[in-house]
């Protein structure tokens, strides 16, 4: 038996519905890190302003650091990530260059695509 993955679930998801979806995934700071739990939250949203958004579908609370937000097309799936700033710093469509960087992954009805690494 294979191990199941937020990821894999995701990935079979996009396949089996046809549909598009962004993973997206970040790292809450630790007790001995120096920026506090509302100053992060107002980071992590200068970094992917989509997890502020109330017009996406979102198949998981990103509470725990991960979730998914799911798209009926491409154009707009690649339109929200390009809005995620990783480690690869700003994009051309959002140019936070903060502390806080969120970890993005396509999926489409055949797979996974592109991450922001």
């Amino acid at each position: 038996m294979l191990p199941v993955t937020f990821h894999t679930l995701v990935e079979k998801y996009c396949k089996t519905t046809q549909k598009w979806a962004l993973i997206v995934s970040f790292v809450y700071p630790g007790k001995d890190d120096a920026m506090k739990a509302s100053v992060f939250l107002d980071e992590l949203i200068l970094a992917a302003p989509v997890l502020k958004s109330k017009s996406y579908e979102v198949m998981q609370i990103v509470t725990d650091g991960q979730g998914a937000i799911l798209f009926d097309n491409e154009k707009e799936m690649n339109e929200v990530y390009q809005t995620c700033v990783g480690d690869n710093g700003p994009t051309e469509v959002n140019s936070y260059d903060g502390p806080v960087k969120v970890y993005a992954l396509t999926c489409g009805p055949d797979g996974f695509l592109n991450e922001n690494t």
